[in-house]
């Protein structure tokens, strides 16, 4: 069950309003399918069936998307602490300037995933599948990226480490000396 610890800021008015039919129907927290200035700990999104979930500025801790599969949801301005998408089958979905910390990817299914301006601390993508999956602006050199099938993954103005940029289908896309452009196909 969703347990909410507390608002960021203010509620504004359509939150309200969604907030009061959500209590009218005996809806659990967790089914509200976008969060904002929420901090949220411990909540199990597993089971959710929505087709987009968006959360912009919250703080998750120790939440758990194990098995989860919804297209099209969204992570903007927020932070990731001790949470794990293990298993989970996310496709067409955006990380922007999110924050990891110790959070896993491990066996995930990532289909055209963006991830932008994001800062990785302990993340691991072990076994996981990136297919057309896009880092922009990311800092990478700490990553776990063991025994990934990575295919047209991109790596955009990307700090990344020695064991990403020696992949054996790995290879720069810019002609310039700066290289800024590194594509696993």
């Amino acid at each position: 069950m969703a347990r909410i610890i507390s608002r960021l800021v203010e509620p504004d008015e359509l939150q309200l309003k969604l907030l009061d039919i959500v209590k009218q129907h005996g809806i659990e927290c967790w089914e509200i399918v976008y969060y904002s200035d929420w901090e949220i700990y411990d909540v199990h999104f597993d089971d959710i069936t929505n087709d987009e979930v968006s959360f912009y500025r919250c703080t998750l801790e120790q939440c758990s998307f194990a098995d989860f599969s919804p297209a099209y949801h969204n992570f903007n301005n927020s932070t990731l602490v001790d949470v794990t998408f293990s298993k989970a089958g996310l496709k067409e979905s955006l990380f922007s300037e999110v924050n990891f910390k110790n959070v896993t990817f491990d066996n995930a299914n990532l289909l055209k995933v963006i991830f932008m301006d994001a800062i990785f601390e302990n993340v691991s993508f072990a076994n996981a599948e990136l297919f057309k999956v896009n880092f922009y602006g990311c800092d990478l050199r700490h990553i776990n990226f063991d025994n990934v099938e990575m295919r047209y993954t991109r790596f955009a103005n990307c700090l990344l480490s020695d064991s990403l940029m020696n992949h054996p289908n790995g290879a720069w896309d810019d002609s310039s000396a700066e290289k800024k452009l590194f594509i696993v196909h």
